[in-house]
Protein backbone atom coordinates (compact mmCIF):
# COMPACT_ATOMS: atom_id res chain seq x y z
CA UNK A 1 0.00 0.00 0.00
CA UNK A 2 2.87 2.26 0.96
CA UNK A 3 4.66 1.72 -2.46
CA UNK A 4 1.10 2.17 -4.08
CA UNK A 5 1.45 5.47 -2.75
CA UNK A 6 4.67 6.77 -2.98
CA UNK A 7 3.81 5.97 -6.77
CA UNK A 8 1.50 7.96 -7.08
CA UNK A 9 3.12 10.98 -5.50
CA UNK A 10 5.83 10.58 -8.03
CA UNK A 11 5.90 13.28 -10.70
CA UNK A 12 4.11 13.14 -14.16
CA UNK A 13 6.02 13.24 -17.35
CA UNK A 14 4.53 14.13 -20.47
CA UNK A 15 6.30 13.32 -23.68
CA UNK A 16 5.15 16.07 -26.28
CA UNK A 17 5.43 15.14 -30.12
CA UNK A 18 4.62 17.84 -32.93
CA UNK A 19 3.09 15.74 -35.39
CA UNK A 20 3.10 19.40 -38.08
CA UNK A 21 6.02 21.77 -38.47
CA UNK A 22 7.96 19.81 -35.79
CA UNK A 23 10.64 22.16 -35.74
CA UNK A 24 8.08 25.22 -34.99
CA UNK A 25 9.67 27.56 -37.53
CA UNK A 26 7.60 30.65 -38.84
CA UNK A 27 9.09 30.83 -42.06
CA UNK A 28 8.01 26.65 -43.10
CA UNK A 29 4.82 28.10 -42.84
CA UNK A 30 4.63 31.49 -44.58
CA UNK A 31 7.08 30.53 -47.55
CA UNK A 32 3.87 29.09 -49.99
CA UNK A 33 2.22 33.07 -49.09
CA UNK A 34 5.93 34.29 -49.78
CA UNK A 35 6.22 32.32 -53.45
CA UNK A 36 2.35 33.27 -53.81
CA UNK A 37 2.54 37.00 -53.56
CA UNK A 38 5.88 36.97 -55.50
CA UNK A 39 4.37 35.14 -58.54
CA UNK A 40 1.07 37.11 -58.68
CA UNK A 41 2.70 40.56 -57.92
CA UNK A 42 5.16 39.48 -61.59
CA UNK A 43 2.55 37.67 -63.29
CA UNK A 44 -0.56 40.11 -63.22
CA UNK A 45 1.17 43.23 -63.25
CA UNK A 46 3.00 42.40 -65.94
CA UNK A 47 0.74 40.41 -68.11
CA UNK A 48 -1.73 42.61 -67.26
CA UNK A 49 -0.09 45.74 -69.09
CA UNK A 50 1.07 43.18 -72.06
CA UNK A 51 -2.26 43.75 -74.29
CA UNK A 52 -3.26 46.86 -72.27
CA UNK A 53 0.25 48.55 -74.00
CA UNK A 54 -0.37 46.85 -77.00
CA UNK A 55 -3.64 47.80 -77.19
CA UNK A 56 -2.80 51.90 -76.87
CA UNK A 57 -0.08 51.67 -79.31
CA UNK A 58 -2.37 50.14 -81.76
CA UNK A 59 -0.31 46.95 -82.23
CA UNK A 60 -2.98 44.45 -81.23
CA UNK A 61 -5.46 45.54 -83.73
CA UNK A 62 -2.74 44.64 -86.37
CA UNK A 63 -2.26 41.19 -84.51
CA UNK A 64 -5.97 40.26 -84.32
CA UNK A 65 -6.24 40.30 -88.42
CA UNK A 66 -3.51 38.23 -88.83
CA UNK A 67 -4.30 34.09 -89.43
CA UNK A 68 -3.36 33.32 -85.77
CA UNK A 69 -6.19 32.06 -83.99
CA UNK A 70 -6.95 33.65 -80.78
CA UNK A 71 -5.55 30.40 -78.87
CA UNK A 72 -2.57 31.32 -80.08
CA UNK A 73 -2.10 35.32 -79.71
CA UNK A 74 -3.35 33.96 -75.94
CA UNK A 75 -0.33 31.20 -75.91
CA UNK A 76 2.44 33.44 -77.41
CA UNK A 77 1.38 36.24 -74.56
CA UNK A 78 2.09 34.05 -71.69
CA UNK A 79 5.32 31.86 -72.43
CA UNK A 80 7.59 34.48 -72.14
CA UNK A 81 5.94 34.86 -68.76
CA UNK A 82 5.41 31.52 -68.24
CA UNK A 83 9.47 30.92 -68.53
CA UNK A 84 10.42 34.06 -66.25
CA UNK A 85 8.14 32.68 -63.35
CA UNK A 86 9.56 29.34 -63.51
CA UNK A 87 13.25 30.52 -62.82
CA UNK A 88 11.67 32.58 -59.96
CA UNK A 89 10.10 29.87 -58.31
CA UNK A 90 13.43 27.75 -58.80
CA UNK A 91 15.48 30.71 -57.78
CA UNK A 92 13.28 30.77 -54.31
CA UNK A 93 13.20 27.00 -53.92
CA UNK A 94 17.06 26.98 -54.08
CA UNK A 95 17.17 30.25 -51.46
CA UNK A 96 14.91 28.66 -48.89
CA UNK A 97 16.68 25.16 -48.99
CA UNK A 98 20.33 26.93 -48.69
CA UNK A 99 19.69 29.66 -46.73
CA UNK A 100 16.61 28.83 -44.63
CA UNK A 101 16.88 25.27 -44.26
CA UNK A 102 13.41 24.58 -46.07
CA UNK A 103 12.79 21.17 -46.48
CA UNK A 104 10.23 19.88 -49.53
CA UNK A 105 8.18 16.79 -48.52
CA UNK A 106 6.67 15.32 -52.30
CA UNK A 107 8.23 18.02 -54.74
CA UNK A 108 6.48 16.79 -57.58
CA UNK A 109 3.37 17.28 -56.10
CA UNK A 110 4.40 20.65 -55.01
CA UNK A 111 5.68 21.77 -58.26
CA UNK A 112 2.06 20.80 -59.86
CA UNK A 113 0.55 23.28 -57.52
CA UNK A 114 2.94 25.81 -58.39
CA UNK A 115 2.10 25.31 -62.20
CA UNK A 116 -1.39 25.40 -61.63
CA UNK A 117 -1.07 28.65 -59.72
CA UNK A 118 0.92 30.24 -62.09
CA UNK A 119 -1.28 29.68 -65.15
CA UNK A 120 -4.21 31.03 -63.46
CA UNK A 121 -2.54 34.11 -62.33
CA UNK A 122 -1.19 34.64 -65.97
CA UNK A 123 -4.91 33.78 -66.98
CA UNK A 124 -6.05 36.60 -64.54
CA UNK A 125 -3.17 39.25 -66.06
CA UNK A 126 -4.73 38.61 -69.71
CA UNK A 127 -8.16 39.04 -68.34
CA UNK A 128 -7.16 42.18 -66.43
CA UNK A 129 -5.57 43.55 -69.61
CA UNK A 130 -7.79 42.65 -72.11
CA UNK A 131 -10.73 44.59 -70.52
CA UNK A 132 -8.16 47.69 -69.83
CA UNK A 133 -7.68 49.83 -72.27
CA UNK A 134 -5.06 51.81 -71.13
CA UNK A 135 -1.56 50.26 -69.61
CA UNK A 136 -2.30 52.70 -66.15
CA UNK A 137 -5.57 51.19 -66.58
CA UNK A 138 -4.23 47.79 -66.47
CA UNK A 139 -1.82 48.19 -63.77
CA UNK A 140 -4.61 50.32 -61.58
CA UNK A 141 -7.26 47.21 -61.69
CA UNK A 142 -3.91 44.67 -60.79
CA UNK A 143 -3.21 46.80 -57.79
CA UNK A 144 -7.08 46.55 -56.97
CA UNK A 145 -7.01 43.20 -57.58
CA UNK A 146 -4.07 42.09 -55.40
CA UNK A 147 -4.04 44.48 -52.51
CA UNK A 148 -7.08 42.39 -50.74
CA UNK A 149 -5.11 39.46 -51.34
CA UNK A 150 -2.69 40.29 -49.72
CA UNK A 151 -4.62 40.65 -46.30
CA UNK A 152 -7.82 37.50 -46.96
CA UNK A 153 -5.85 34.80 -48.90
CA UNK A 154 -4.10 33.33 -45.49
CA UNK A 155 -0.30 34.24 -46.70
CA UNK A 156 0.72 35.01 -43.42
CA UNK A 157 -2.05 34.16 -40.92
CA UNK A 158 -4.67 31.27 -40.77
CA UNK A 159 -8.14 32.10 -42.78
CA UNK A 160 -9.87 31.05 -39.56
CA UNK A 161 -8.72 34.34 -37.84
CA UNK A 162 -11.31 35.88 -40.15
CA UNK A 163 -15.19 36.47 -39.79
CA UNK A 164 -17.18 33.85 -41.05
CA UNK A 165 -18.42 36.04 -44.14
CA UNK A 166 -15.00 37.17 -45.12
CA UNK A 167 -13.52 33.60 -45.14
CA UNK A 168 -15.90 32.83 -48.01
CA UNK A 169 -14.84 35.95 -50.02
CA UNK A 170 -11.29 34.73 -49.94
CA UNK A 171 -12.34 31.44 -51.72
CA UNK A 172 -12.21 33.24 -54.93
CA UNK A 173 -8.64 34.08 -54.58
CA UNK A 174 -6.40 31.63 -56.52
CA UNK A 175 -3.56 32.15 -53.53
CA UNK A 176 -5.99 31.08 -51.22
CA UNK A 177 -6.37 27.68 -52.66
CA UNK A 178 -2.55 27.16 -53.75
CA UNK A 179 -1.36 27.91 -49.77
CA UNK A 180 -3.74 25.57 -48.46
CA UNK A 181 -2.86 23.27 -51.25
CA UNK A 182 1.07 23.90 -50.80
CA UNK A 183 0.99 23.80 -46.58
CA UNK A 184 -0.85 20.39 -46.65
CA UNK A 185 1.62 18.77 -48.89
CA UNK A 186 4.34 20.17 -47.08
CA UNK A 187 3.50 20.77 -43.37
CA UNK A 188 1.14 18.22 -43.02
CA UNK A 189 1.67 15.31 -45.48
CA UNK A 190 -1.82 14.93 -46.01
CA UNK A 191 -3.32 12.71 -48.82
CA UNK A 192 -4.47 14.56 -52.27
CA UNK A 193 -8.15 13.82 -50.90
CA UNK A 194 -7.88 16.66 -48.62
CA UNK A 195 -6.34 19.06 -51.16
CA UNK A 196 -7.42 17.87 -54.02
CA UNK A 197 -10.50 20.45 -53.76
CA UNK A 198 -7.99 23.29 -53.96
CA UNK A 199 -6.36 21.71 -57.42
CA UNK A 200 -9.83 21.77 -58.76
CA UNK A 201 -10.70 25.35 -57.91
CA UNK A 202 -7.14 26.25 -59.53
CA UNK A 203 -8.00 23.97 -62.23
CA UNK A 204 -11.60 25.89 -62.68
CA UNK A 205 -9.63 28.96 -62.33
CA UNK A 206 -7.51 28.57 -65.43
CA UNK A 207 -10.11 27.43 -67.42
CA UNK A 208 -12.11 30.44 -66.72
CA UNK A 209 -9.55 32.95 -66.95
CA UNK A 210 -8.24 31.49 -70.73
CA UNK A 211 -11.84 31.27 -71.96
CA UNK A 212 -12.86 34.65 -70.82
CA UNK A 213 -9.20 36.54 -72.25
CA UNK A 214 -10.01 34.57 -75.63
CA UNK A 215 -13.98 36.24 -75.79
CA UNK A 216 -12.53 39.34 -74.71
CA UNK A 217 -10.28 39.71 -77.59
CA UNK A 218 -13.05 38.26 -79.73
CA UNK A 219 -14.87 41.51 -78.64
CA UNK A 220 -11.76 43.32 -79.06
CA UNK A 221 -11.87 42.27 -82.79
CA UNK A 222 -15.31 42.99 -83.28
Amino acid sequence: MRKQFVSAMEPWTVDEQLLYNPRERFIDYVLPGIIGLILQLITVTLMASTLAREREAGTLYQLIVTSLQRGEIVIGKIVPYFAISVVLILLIVLLAGWHFHVQFHEPAMLAVICVLFLLCSLGLGLVISAVSRTQTQAIQFSVFFLLPVFVLSGAFAPLEQLPAGIRYISEIFPLTHFCRAFRLVNLYHAPIQYYGPSLAALCAGILVTFLGAAFLLRRIEQ
